[in-house]
């Protein structure tokens, strides 16, 4: 086992949390070179995940990687081509699909609890502030995630896309605040991300509504709640994510899905072709908060990558 990191103390605490037996790295291009692999996660910032993940393709390894693919957006689809013809498993950390509050609200709307899908509202309240050194905007840096989540509880692409910003942040990336409408067809949704909330922690809330009822799901609390024309008193159950919880919820859950896809041979729920698809739709709003109008989303053909 290798860890690289730039800095001395990451690789101090490495070696204290795993043990002496681990082999150390300031170079990520000698810790390729030198190690027999057979898996990578890789954990960098924005600004280096495409030099990193490019790299590590060309060993042919399994890959644990992070979004965005590359935090310019004209480089994305060449990104996306190197990751669709890549050979190994590659895995895309999108882990709020693995969130099993989000997999049971799924679960419910496939059992017609609330009947027909007419609109799903994804909420993100956060203090983060402005992401540093990225060139996407707020949407498209965020779309592999969210705009996964609405698809995956609804079964549905959207068909196009629309940014609703105030005209001060069309000129600027540092966007604190924006609201995405998805087209599904049958239905709507809304993504709305405030990354300098007046929160003390994340927020993360879905709710959908049906011709039969709704649906509200938090992601950090893991409450589910539910109620239908024939009960309309608020039901709920907690549906908690593996403990401990690594760093999010649905983490843990991620990594067991690319350990288990590794042994098996199979591609997991983040494969190459379908971060194509969110990345797709997240060009698709890049495009839209440009020219304040709709855009359709041009999604790639299915790729045979693992």
């Amino acid at each position: 086992m290798a860890v690289c990191a730039r800095s001395k103390a990451t690789l101090d605490k490495a070696r204290e949390d795993i043990g002496a037996h681990l082999s150390l790295y300031e170079d990520f291009t000698k810790l390729l070179a030198q190690e027999s692999l057979d898996a990578l996660f890789i954990a960098v910032p924005d600004e280096l995940h495409e030099s990193y993940l490019r790299q590590a393709i060309e060993t042919g390894v399994a890959i644990f990687y992070e979004p965005p693919i590359s935090n310019q957006p004209e480089r994305i689809p060449a990104m996306l081509d190197v990751l669709q013809n890549a050979s190994q498993l590659l895995h895309g950390d999108t882990e709020l699909v693995y969130t099993p509050v989000f997999q049971q609200t799924s679960d419910l709307i496939n059992d017609n609890l609330i009947g027909d899908i007419r609109h799903i509202s994804l909420e993100l309240n956060s203090n983060w502030g402005p992401i540093p050194d990225c060139e996407l905007s707020l949407i498209n840096n965020i779309a592999p995630w969210y705009f996964d989540v609405i698809s995956r509880v609804s079964g549905k692409l959207p068909k196009r896309v629309m940014v609703l910003e105030d005209s001060d942040y069309i000129s600027s990336l540092s966007q604190n605040q924006s609201l995405a409408v998805l087209d599904f067809g049958t239905f709507s949704a809304t993504l709305r991300a405030n990354i300098a909330a007046a929160v003390a922690s994340d927020e993360t809330t879905l709710t959908v509504h049906g011709t039969e009822g709704d649906l509200v799901a938090s992601y950090f609390t893991g409450n589910l709640k539910w109620r239908t024309r024939a009960n309309p008193e608020w039901s709920q159950k907690q549906v908690d994510p593996i403990l401990p919880v690594a760093g999010w919820p649905g983490i843990h859950e991620s990594v067991i899905a690319f350990f288990n896809a590794l042994q098996q041979g199979e591609r997991t729920l983040n494969n190459p072709w379908r971060m194509a698809q969110m990345c797709a739709a997240g060009a698709a709003a890049e495009t839209s908060r440009l020219n304040r109008d709709w855009i359709d989303v041009q999604y790639p053909a299915e790729s045979a990558a693992p």
